[in-house]
C-alpha cells in the first residue's frame, strides 16, 4: 500500500503542472481530480459489491458526485472567468493559461489602459510602466564602454527591448523568456503590441523561449550590458534566478568593462529580499549600486546595478529621450531612508536558498 501510495503521490505531482493545470487550468484540473476520486470509489464499490453493506448507497452516491464532478467540468471555464473578474475588477480582455503560467490583461473601465497579470502578480500598468522600464534600462545603458550585444532575461513584454533601441549602436538583443504564450501575445497583441512599440519585430531582437537559468549556465555567449527583468521570487523556484550561483554565470557571461542591472523588489516592503540581492550580487565578485524610484503601481521599487570589475559609476550620463529618468533623478536615487535599513539580509544560494523566505517577510510585515 505505501508503495501504491508513494507512485501515485509522484504520478499527481508529475502530472498536475505538466497536464492538467496547462490543459484543464485550475478550476477545471480540480474538478478532473475530483473526478477521479470518485471513480475509484466507484469500481471499488463494484469490486467488493457482495461484502459491503448498502452497497447500492455506496454506489448512488458515488455516481450522483461524478455528475456533479462532470457539469464543475463543463461549466469550469465559466467558472473561472466570473472567478477572474470579480478579483480584478476591470474588464478582462486576455486570458490564456500556458504551461508556465496564467497570463491575465485587463483594461480599466475608466481610462482604457491595460494592466498585466502573471499568475495573479501585476506585471505592469500603462499609466506609469514607462518609469519602470526607463529606470531599468537607461542608466546601466549610459555608463561608458562598449553596448552593441545586450541580453535581456526576462522582459518578455517587449518593454525593455523598446527602450534599449533608443540607443542606435546597439546591434543585437538576445531576449530569453521561458514562456512562448508571453512573447507571441506581447508581440501580436495589439494593445501590448502599441505599448512596446512592436521592439519585438524589430530585426535585432532574437527571441529564445527557455529558463534563463539555463541560458546562462549553457551559453558561452558574451554581452556589452546585462538586463534582468525577471518576476519577484515570489515562489521557491524563482528563488534561484536570485542566488549567487546564478549572478556568477550572469558574470562570466559579460564582456570585460561590462555591467549589468536586475529589478530588486520593493526596498521599502520587501527591504530584507532587497538588501540580500545586493549582498548576492556582491558575493558572486561584482561591484554593486543599487537605487529606488517611484512607480505609482508599485509604490518605491529598487534596482541592483552591477560591474563585471571595479566599481560601478555613480554619474550618469542619460541622453537619450525619456519620460521620467534623468541624470538628477539618479542621483537622488542612491540614497536610501533610515526606514528601509535591515541587519537580517542573507546571501541566497541555490544550496542554502533564504531568498523566498525574507521575500514573504515584507509581504507580511
Amino acid at each position: 500500500m505505501l508503495s501504491l501510495d508513494y507512485l501515485g503521490a509522484l504520478i499527481g505531482s508529475v502530472g498536475f503542472p505538466l497536464l492538467l493545470l496547462p490543459h484543464l487550468g485550475l478550476f477545471r484540473s480540480s474538478f478532473a481530480i475530483g473526478l477521479l476520486n470518485f471513480g475509484i470509489g466507484a469500481l471499488n464499490v463494484l469490486v467488493f459489491w457482495n461484502v459491503l453493506k448498502n452497497a447500492r448507497r455506496y454506489m448512488i452516491v458515488c455516481l450522483a458526485g461524478i455528475a456533479l464532478l462532470t457539469a464543475g467540468m463543463i461549466w469550469g471555464t465559466a467558472v473561472t472567468a466570473y472567478a477572474e473578474g470579480r478579483l480584478f475588477a476591470s474588464t478582462i480582455i486576455y486570458r490564456q493559461q500556458t504551461p508556465y503560467q496564467r497570463i491575465i490583461v485587463v483594461r480599466d473601465d475608466l481610462s482604457g489602459k491595460v494592466r498585466l497579470f502573471l499568475d495573479g502578480h501585476l506585471q505592469f500598468a500603462e499609466t506609469d510602466e514607462h518609469r519602470y522600464h526607463e529606470a531599468l534600462v537607461h542608466p546601466v545603458l549610459s555608463l561608458p564602454g562598449a553596448r552593441e550585444k545586450v541580453l535581456i532575461l526576462g522582459g518578455g513584454d517587449g518593454m525593455a527591448a523598446r527602450e534599449i533601441f533608443k540607443y542606435a549602436d546597439v546591434n543585437l538583443v538576445d531576449l530569453v523568456d521561458i514562456d512562448p504564450a508571453m512573447t507571441k501575445l506581447c508581440r501580436e497583441f495589439a494593445p501590448i503590441a502599441r505599448l512596446n512599440q512592436g521592439a519585438l519585430d524589430d530585426p535585432r531582437v532574437k527571441v529564445h523561449n527557455t529558463d534563463a537559468f539555463n541560458w546562462v549556465k549553457e551559453h558561452r555567449d558574451t554581452y556589452d550590458r546585462i538586463i534582468i527583468d525577471l518576476p519577484d521570487p515570489h515562489n521557491e523556484a524563482l528563488s534561484k534566478l536570485y542566488s549567487v550561483e546564478f549572478y556568477k554565470l550572469v558574470k562570466r557571461s559579460l564582456r570585460a568593462g561590462g555591467y549589468f542591472v536586475t529589478q530588486s523588489t520593493s526596498p521599502f516592503f520587501t527591504r530584507e529580499a532587497f538588501r540580500s540581492i545586493g549582498m548576492t550580487v556582491e558575493a558572486a565578485g561584482l561591484g554593486v549600486h543599487q537605487y529606488q524610484v517611484t512607480v505609482p503601481t508599485f509604490n518605491i521599487w529598487g534596482f541592483t546595478l552591477a560591474a563585471k570589475s571595479g566599481l560601478v559609476p555613480t554619474q550618469f550620463d542619460i541622453t537619450v529621450p525619456t519620460r521620467f529618468i534623468n541624470n538628477e533623478v539618479m542621483l537622488a536615487a542612491g540614497v536610501f531612508a533610515p526606514d528601509t535599513q535591515t541587519k537580517f539580509a542573507q546571501v541566497n544560494s541555490v544550496f542554502e536558498p533564504t531568498m523566498y523566505e525574507m521575500y514573504l517577510k515584507g509581504l507580511y510585515r
